[in-house]
């Protein structure tokens, strides 16, 4: 049986609709080693969509994800409010979209090709 299986790896809370360090804390102590545990577990393969935002705050959490395994995928640069991809102008847009792949790129020492 195949399946596709992707994660959004950000800092903000769908309870509260807010992004803080705390949620990007949460994610890389809490969340992400879980996941990984599990799909380590059953040898899944996955892609990891994750805005540059939570890694600029927390640099440490993109080398938890072994990329001979799994692909890190651009998830924008970050959900706040004022930032929406989908109020932001194409200028705006390509600016954000060029800002996380470079910051992804940077710290996963990889070619970013995917976009969610």
């Amino acid at each position: 049986m195949y399946c596709l299986l992707t994660n959004d790896v950000e800092s903000i809370s769908l309870v509260t609709n807010d992004l803080n360090l705390a949620n990007a804390e949460k994610v890389y102590k809490v969340g992400l080693p879980r996941l990984l545990e599990l799909y380590n577990k059953y040898n899944i393969k996955s892609t990891f969509f994750i805005t540059g935002e939570i890694v600029e705050k927390i640099p440490e959490l993109i080398k938890l994800i072994d990329i001979n395994i799994h692909e890190i995928a651009c998830h924008g640069y970050s959900h706040e409010t004022d930032e929406a991809f989908d109020i932001l102008s194409l200028e705006d847009q390509k600016r954000q979209l060029i800002k996380a792949k470079s910051i992804l790129e940077d710290l996963s020492g990889t070619e970013i090709i995917s976009f969610r």
